[in-house]
């Protein structure tokens, strides 16, 4: 299981996602299992040399499954005004 983060648009080039968290599970076929992944908040910030760590306002993108092109993968969006 992968949870990765990723900014829909940004002043800063970047990659457009990045891992943030994973875990190895095991699960007979038809079962299913609560997964917790901890993602630290600097998966939204950006080195400013000026002011250090900051969260660059826009839109990013939190997907978390097998792999982040997943078909399965939840997908949540936010803004950070």
């Amino acid at each position: 299981m992968q949870c990765s983060v990723g900014v829909r648009s940004s002043a800063v080039d970047q990659a457009a996602q990045a891992l943030q968290a994973c875990t190895t599970v095991s699960l007979a076929p038809g079962k299913t299992r609560t997964v917790r992944l901890a993602t630290p908040a600097i998966a939204c910030t950006d080195s400013d040399a000026a002011t250090g760590w900051i969260v660059e306002p826009g839109e990013y993108e939190v997907i978390v499954g097998r792999h982040s092109r997943d078909d399965d993968a939840r997908r949540a969006r936010f803004v950070v005004g």
